[in-house]
């Protein structure tokens, strides 16, 4: 009796040893695709990036990053009606986890403005956008140090309207923003 209950101990212990060892290979095996995929993005490889992302998805379903990447992805790959449900949901995500005016928030905000802006949702994007502004300029101040000298496009809705500066460039562009 003595000697089953030790065998099943055994045995439990090692079950347990596996399921944390499966569970490691995932995250590693996430994260691989992870920065795949961001490689891929950086090339310009939307489609490609977006199905790497996606493999990586399906390990860490709930992972913000992921669904941010992976709706820009499908995005700058031209397929709206899969990016926008990922871009909606990483939003959800990082709001449940950061306080309301942490920079991961306009972050998704900025992307979701984006993706609606050129479907022509403009009504919607416009208060999202200036959410994403009033963030970034509350974390960041009007004009952080960093983006002095940047000349980019602006691109966000708040930023275009309201005429705000970053050194030359609208506050959207800026790496910070």
């Amino acid at each position: 009796m003595r000697r089953t209950i030790r065998i099943e101990q055994a045995v439990g212990g090692l079950v347990g040893q596996a399921e944390a060892l499966e569970k490691k290979a995932q995250s590693e095996v996430a994260d691989a695709a992870l920065f795949l995929g961001q490689s891929l993005y950086e090339q310009g490889k939307y489609r490609q990036s977006a199905q790497i992302y996606e493999e990586a998805s399906d390990r860490r379903p709930d992972d913000d990053a992921i669904l941010n990447n992976l709706g820009l992805s499908w995005f700058l790959a031209g397929d709206y009606a899969k990016a926008e449900p990922l871009l909606r949901r990483a939003l959800a995500i990082r709001e449940q986890a950061l306080s309301p005016d942490r920079v991961g928030i306009a972050q998704s905000l900025h992307s979701l403005t984006r993706l609606l802006e050129v479907k022509g949702d403009r009504a919607v994007a416009e208060p999202l956008s200036r959410r994403a502004l009033a963030i970034r300029e509350q974390e960041l101040g009007p004009e952080p140090p960093r983006c002095r000298g940047k000349f980019e496009q602006p691109r966000g809705i708040a930023a275009r309207q309201r005429g705000k500066r970053c050194g030359g460039a609208a506050v959207t562009s800026c790496p910070e923003h």
